[in-house]
């Protein structure tokens, strides 16, 4: 658990230090494709599930 504190703190460090320097437009675009692909995947896998 200790290793996982130290990696949430480091990775909280770096977001810190590279949040200015990215566009948050393009930012909100790739977060909501991604969403979107993972809801599609998501959707995919329930349909596959149920004909079986």
């Amino acid at each position: 658990m200790p290793i996982l504190f130290g990696i949430a703190l480091g990775g909280s460090y770096v977001c810190r230090k590279i949040i200015g320097k990215i566009n948050q437009a393009k930012f909100k675009k790739v977060v909501l494709i991604a969403v979107m692909l993972a809801s599609i995947k998501f959707i995919v896998d329930d349909m596959v599930e149920f004909q079986l």
